[in-house]
């Protein structure tokens, strides 16, 4: 389908088919305010602010919902949109003071920036105050007195995250966000609930009452928990009596562009600091390198860590050692051997638009919390069916796959297999290909994996409508001792199926 043609502000601008009117505008750089909408959920469409006037519509249009249609002549700007978002404002404003400066979000709270930017000088409404228990769930405190009912954090939770944590409870004026189990908060605490809150109703419990938001300064990174290499900001506060040492006091991100687990935003605790060097100790440690030839490593560092290292090498003639690094480079060689790849080209937003996801050899909750997230999405929003291979079951995200195989440890090589004759057995295969599968002892790898014929069935029947599959591989096949074979064959799934394979790396940022 072509571009679509519409007007707003009196700038002709292009829409992709199925583009909503907001999307259409941000693109083309044009403003139009919200407050609930969050560019990696489905549209929540309860602020309202979007707002926009139509040609040819009677009323208002909520932009974040409306689809752009060819010749559409669209206003985001007037007298009664104005009047209209101010009210709405006031609204959201009469549990808030106008001018606040004692909620630990003041100071990047999108309530004060849109109060201001919308001129809510005055507070004409007024509401009979509420008794509002603050609810102590762990990491996160809640605070239903502050909360705006714009339901970010639990379409956050349920559609990206896959927690499903936390719900609404609907009660009018005396709604708010509760555990959906009730009781305690049950979910990985990954902390995305607070950075999406537009303002101090969720916040965390360690950074309550820490700092200002102007008092700090934020220094942008990278994840450094695992392969992912989420961004991240580490936000910092220079505190003179604290050994006039700058001091991490939170973990934020650009919640509209990318995640963060728990680890990444509560697991800052690991700076390296210097508290009385041991000279002797330390000239122990130089020795040992002045007469080493070898450093061995492990793939777990960052990539300043991994300049030095090369420095080092550079300068000494040093040779560098990490098994783990070294095996994912042979495993990702003997893939590219076979799969006709030159370079990897399936990537995260592969797997969120997947139809059918298998997760073999990792856990993705530990091993890469980013690709979880993206199988979540690709679960909520296409009803993909999932299924996860390992010898562990995922008993805390058992709600995310439809099918669990448990094969035995140390039977991948066996497993790949299997799967390579299920899913390339109708396919049309080299000859040679064709002989190699058809003399496959089907019955003797399924006994030696614990994979037994009726869950390879139950998991082709998932498979069947299948346009878009992908094979998730994880860490655990690097380390096995065929793991070169179990590549290979990944790599002729990749080339003779419809499989796309998407390999997570072992380790962290050294690897680039």
């Amino acid at each position: 389908m072509g571009m679509i043609t519409i007007t707003i502000d009196g700038q002709s601008l292009q829409a992709r088919p199925g583009e909503t009117i907001l999307q259409a505008a941000r693109r083309a750089g044009i403003y139009i305010p919200t407050m609930c909408y969050l560019s990696k959920t489905a549209p929540i469409a309860s602020c309202r602010l979007c707002i926009v006037e139509v040609e040819g519509v009677e009323g208002f249009i909520l932009s974040c919902q409306a689809k752009a249609t060819e010749g559409a002549v669209i206003r985001t700007t007037s007298l009664a949109l104005e009047e209209k978002r101010r009210d709405i404002m006031a609204l959201y404003a009469v549990n808030h003071p106008l001018e606040c400066g004692v909620c630990d979000k003041s100071g990047a709270c999108d309530l004060q920036n849109k109060v201001l930017e919308h001129e809510v000088t005055s507070q004409s409404f007024a509401a009979r105050d509420q008794k509002r228990v603050i609810k102590n769930w762990g990491m996160i405190q809640y605070d239903p007195s502050l909360c705006i009912l714009c339901e970010k954090c639990v379409h956050v939770c349920n559609e990206v995250i896959g927690d499903d944590a936390i719900t609404l409870y609907f009660g009018g004026y005396k709604s708010e966000v509760i555990t959906k189990k009730g009781g305690d908060l049950e979910c990985t605490m990954c902390g995305e609930c607070i950075a999406v809150c537009p303002v101090g109703a969720l916040i965390s419990t360690d950074f309550k009452y820490r700092s200002n938001a102007w008092e700090l300064t934020k220094i942008p990174a990278a994840c450094a928990h695992c392969a992912a290499g989420c961004q991240l900001y580490y936000e910092v506060k220079h505190d003179s009596i604290a050994n006039n040492q700058p001091e991490i006091k939170r973990v934020t991100n650009e919640f509209e562009f990318s995640t963060l687990c728990g680890a990444g935003r509560f697991g800052f605790d690991f700076a390296n600091r210097v508290e009385g060097k041991d000279p002797i100790r330390f000239q122990r440690a130089l020795d040992a390198l002045m007469r080493a030839d070898t450093i061995a490593f492990s793939g777990y560092i960052t990539n300043e860590e991994a300049l030095l290292l090369q420095q080092m090498k550079q300068a000494r003639g040093y040779r560098l050692v990490a098994d783990d690094v070294r095996g994912f480079q042979k495993f990702l060689r003997a893939f590219r051997a076979t799969s006709g790849w030159t370079i990897p080209t399936a990537t995260l937003s592969t797997i969120s638009s997947a139809d059918a996801i298998i997760v073999f050899g990792t856990l993705l909750k530990s091993d890469n919390p980013m690709a979880r997230y993206h199988l979540t999405m690709a679960k909520r929003r296409h009803n993909a069916q999932t299924i996860n291979l390992h010898p562990v079951e995922e008993v805390e995200l058992a709600h995310l796959f439809n099918q669990q195989v448990k094969y035995e440890v140390g039977s991948e090589e066996g497993v790949m297999a299997l799967l390579l004759a299920n899913i390339l057995n109708n396919a049309d295969l080299p000859s040679q290909l064709r002989s190699w599968i058809d003399d496959l002892d089907v019955g003797n790898l399924s006994g030696d994996a614990s994979f037994d014929e009726r869950e390879q069935s139950l998991m082709m029947a998932k498979l069947r409508r299948a346009k878009k599959p992908v094979l998730i591989l994880g860490p655990d096949l690097y380390e096995h001792p065929r793991a070169e074979n179990i590549a290979r064959m990944a790599g002729l799934l990749q080339r003779f199926s419809p499989f796309k394979v998407v390999l997570i790396p072992p380790t962290t940022n050294a690897l680039g």
